[in-house]
């Protein structure tokens, strides 16, 4: 009766790992979006300066998997490429927006 006790607890163990193992490349990881150092932008002042730690969006990708909740929080925010984004996008803070040249920012309400 032990050893069928042991067996059965050993395995349940096993099963465990093995549910844990398989469902970890499916867990949910913070996205680390790429930041930048001395990006020149021209103030509202029309003075061109720079600004350091500056997350990049270059992608719809990047922003949705920067805020699944749709928010941009305070900081800088580089928009390079195009980006479409549909929905309210919600700001908390000072948030900088910078529009690199050539680019095309779209949100549609």
């Amino acid at each position: 009766m032990k050893t069928k006790k042991l067996f059965s607890k050993t395995l349940a163990w096993v099963l465990t790992l093995a549910i844990l193992v398989a469902a970890a490349p499916f867990a949910q990881r913070a996205y680390a979006a790429p930041l930048e150092h001395d990006v020149p932008y021209i103030g509202t002042d029309g003075v061109q300066a720079a600004a350091n730690h500056v997350t990049v969006l270059s992608s719809s990708e990047d922003f949705n998997n920067l805020s699944p909740a749709r928010r941009l929080t305070a900081g800088w925010y580089l928009v390079r490429g195009a980006i479409t984004i549909t929905g309210t996008i919600s700001v908390t803070g000072a948030v900088h927006l910078i529009l690199e040249d050539g680019c095309n920012l779209t949100v549609t309400v």
